[in-house]
């Protein structure tokens, strides 16, 4: 194979002289260890196939394509053209590094959010999180069995569409004062829930981005209401203890008695009361 035409300024950055390379043959010109990569190469083309390869040479990256050289449709040699793709590899190995490290960046916010999943949903009380214009971003398991609503009807809408309008004041009045504080607001609501007046212990504090500025208002909701239930019950039974301990000590116990029935009469008696 005998070189017929030698052009191009990467000749003369490899070190070759087009006008010394024309008329010698191709194994003359080019070192053995390369020849041995691109004589194939060249061979194909002069049976007529058309073939396109990468190489690196001296740390640059080429584009080779070598075609076949007719004349009045008979192959009479093979034309090659090659050209840098270096800048091309380092960008496609940088877009590839990038979308690499925002591909691990990805999985690794899903793992993080599959774990805060799991806490979330495991954990008995009520959460939500609401964006500052009252759309929930994020509840959890315990809310939607808390208040009856299901996750597809609460993620993305706003509070009106979700809460009974009762509950939405008192929501809303917490929801601003963390926004214009930016503190965590602790106090205890009355909501309707299923019919029923239900005493939550609520908390709320602000969620900020990397710049400092709040997006978001999360909100814990521990449903107390059995708790004060009981609370009453035990206050009012120390209220009658220490009624009866203040009659004994002042000897002025009154005892009351409901009428007694008698079975085999019918008539029913009341048994008197006896004052100390």
């Amino acid at each position: 194979m005998r070189i017929v035409l030698a052009e191009g300024k990467e000749l003369v950055v490899r070190g070759y002289d087009p006008d010394n390379v024309v008329g010698r043959l191709f194994s003359e010109v080019v070192a053995p260890e390369i020849l041995a990569g691109v004589e194939e190469h060249y061979r194909a083309a002069l049976t007529g196939e058309t073939v396109r390869f990468d190489t690196l040479r001296g740390g640059t990256s080429y584009s080779v394509t070598v075609s076949p050289l007719t004349d009045d449709g008979k192959v009479v040699g093979a034309i090659s053209v090659a050209h840098s793709i270096s800048e091309q590899r380092r960008l496609e190995s940088v877009v590839s590094d990038q979308n690499a490290e925002a591909r691990q960046s990805e999985l690794d916010l899903m793992a993080s959010e599959r774990e805060l999943r799991l806490i979330l949903d495991n954990i008995p009380d009520a959460v939500s999180v609401q964006g500052r214009d009252y759309r929930y971003r994020l509840i959890n398991d315990a809310f939607a069995e808390r208040f009856g609503v299901a996750r597809e009807d609460v993620l993305g809408h706003r509070d009106e569409e979700v809460l009974s309008p009762e509950a939405i004041a008192q929501d809303r009045a917490s929801h601003a004062k963390v926004l214009r504080t930016g503190s965590r607001v602790q106090q205890e609501e009355i909501v309707p829930v299923g019919g029923e007046d239900h005493i939550f212990q609520t908390i709320k504090f602000p969620l900020r981005d990397g710049n400092g500025e709040i997006y978001a208002v999360c909100g814990v909701f521990n449903d107390i209401t059995d708790r004060k239930r009981r609370e009453r019950e035990l206050q009012d039974r120390l209220d009658w203890t220490e009624r009866i301990h203040s009659s004994l000590a002042q000897e002025r116990l009154v005892l009351y008695g409901q009428p007694i029935m008698n079975l085999a009469t019918g008539r029913s008696s009341r048994p008197s009361s006896s004052c100390g």
